[in-house]
C-alpha cells in the first residue's frame, strides 16, 4: 500500500523528479540560441544573449549619421578660396593637413586633390592639432593651415572674415569644412554625402517597433536638421555638433531618464557612445567600433539599418518564445508535482516526461 515506506520513497522519488523544470531551463536558452544563429545568417552578429533582452526591451535608438544614415563617402561639390590665394595652392595645402586626419571629410578632400593631380606636402608633427570631427591644424612648409568647423579655426585664433561668395547651388545644406592660411581664412568647401538607399524605410520600421529614434553627429546643425527632415524626424530628435564624448553623456542621460537606449554607429570615435549604451551596434565588422558593440551589422548591399529593424523584432520574437517557455515549462512541472505527489505517476513515467 501507499502507506509503506517503499511507497513512500517511490512517491518522494517521483516528486523530486517532477520538480525539476527541464522545459523551463533548456527551452530559454535553446531559444536565444536560435535567435542568434537566425540573426547571424542575415548578416548580424549578436555577441551575447544579455544584448538579445536588451534589443527586446529597447525603447529609444540614437543612430549616427556619416557611415550609418548615409553612405559616408563625401564628394566635394565646390572648393571655393578667396581672391588673395591660389585655389592649387589653397587645395594642396588643405589636403596636406587632412592627412592627419581619418574623418570621411579628410577622405573626400584628398580624393578631390588627387582627382585635381595635386600631391599633399609633408606636415611637421611636432605643433600638429586633430579633435576628431571638429578639425586639423599643422605646419606645412612655412605656412600655419587649419581646417574645420569655424568653432575649430577660432580656437587657431583664425580671423573669421567672409572668405567668399561660395553657394552650393541647392536648397540643401551641404557639409562644410572650412580652412586657413597663417590665421586668415582663405575659404572653404562644400560637400555631400547622400543617404543610404532605405535609410527612410529603415527608419519608419523602427518608429513602428515603437521606438523613439534620435540622430547623434559631429556636422552641424543646419545639415543634419536637413537629413531629419529627409527621414521624417522632427528637429528635436537631431543634435549637432557632437563630439565623441558628447555623445556618450547624452546617451547616459538618456538611460538616467529611464529609457533602454540602442546606439548604432560606424566608427571609431562612436566606441564610447557604443559602450555607453545599453546595446552598442557597429555598422561594419572592422575598427574600435566593433569591438566596443555589443552587435556587429555587415555593412553591404542591404542597407544596415534595415538589418537592425529585423534585429529589434527578431530579439523581441525571441523573448516572447523564452518567456512562453519559461511559463509552459513551469506550469508543467507543477502539475507533474501534483500529479507525482498524490502517487498518480510513478518515478519512470515522470523521468520519461522530463525528457
Amino acid at each position: 500500500g501507499r502507506s509503506t515506506p517503499e511507497a513512500r520513497w517511490r512517491v518522494a522519488l517521483s516528486v523530486l523528479m517532477a520538480a525539476t523544470p527541464c522545459p523551463a531551463t533548456i527551452g530559454v536558452p535553446v531559444a536565444f540560441l536560435s535567435g542568434m544563429s537566425i540573426a547571424a545568417r542575415h548578416g548580424v552578429l549578436i555577441k551575447s544573449g544579455a544584448a538579445v533582452e536588451s534589443m527586446a526591451q529597447a525603447t529609444h535608438i540614437v543612430l549616427d549619421k556619416t557611415g550609418t544614415l548615409t553612405r559616408g563617402r563625401p564628394d566635394v561639390h565646390y572648393f571655393d578660396v578667396s581672391s588673395r590665394w591660389s585655389r592649387a595652392d589653397v587645395l594642396q595645402l588643405v589636403a596636406s593637413v587632412e592627412v592627419l586626419s581619418t574623418h570621411p571629410l579628410a577622405a573626400a578632400l584628398r580624393r578631390f586633390a588627387e582627382f585635381e593631380g595635386i600631391e599633399p606636402l609633408p606636415v611637421r608633427l611636432e605643433d600638429s592639432k586633430h579633435v576628431y570631427g571638429a578639425g586639423v591644424a599643422g605646419t606645412v612648409g612655412a605656412r600655419r593651415v587649419a581646417a574645420g568647423t569655424l568653432e575649430f579655426l577660432a580656437e587657431q585664433g583664425v580671423e573669421l572674415a567672409p572668405a567668399g561668395s561660395a553657394r552650393s547651388g541647392s536648397d540643401t545644406p551641404m557639409l562644410e569644412v572650412h580652412f586657413a592660411v597663417d590665421g586668415v581664412l582663405a575659404g572653404r568647401a562644400l560637400l555631400e554625402d547622400p543617404l543610404r538607399d532605405g535609410s527612410l524605410a529603415a527608419v519608419q520600421k523602427l518608429q513602428n517597433l515603437g521606438l523613439r529614434v534620435s540622430i547623434l553627429s559631429g556636422d552641424r546643425s543646419a545639415h543634419l536638421e536637413a537629413v531629419a527632415k529627409a527621414l521624417g524626424l522632427g528637429p528635436d530628435a537631431a543634435k549637432g555638433g557632437c563630439l565623441p564624448q558628447e555623445k556618450a553623456l547624452l546617451v547616459e542621460k538618456l538611460r538616467a531618464e529611464g529609457a533602454c537606449v540602442v546606439m548604432v554607429g560606424d566608427e571609431g570615435n562612436d566606441a564610447p557612445a557604443l559602450a555607453a549604451a545599453q546595446v552598442g551596434i557597429s555598422v561594419g565588422s572592422s575598427g574600435l567600433a566593433s569591438q566596443s558593440a555589443d552587435v556587429v551589422v555587415a555593412a553591404g548591399a542591404v542597407c544596415a539599418l534595415q538589418r537592425v529593424a529585423a534585429c529589434v523584432r527578431l530579439c523581441r520574437g525571441v523573448a516572447t518564445t523564452a518567456q512562453r517557455g519559461v511559463r509552459v515549462g513551469l506550469g508543467l512541472s507543477i502539475c507533474q508535482v501534483l500529479a507525482a505527489g498524490s502517487g498518480l505517476i510513478p518515478p519512470r513515467t515522470n523521468a520519461i516526461l522530463q525528457e
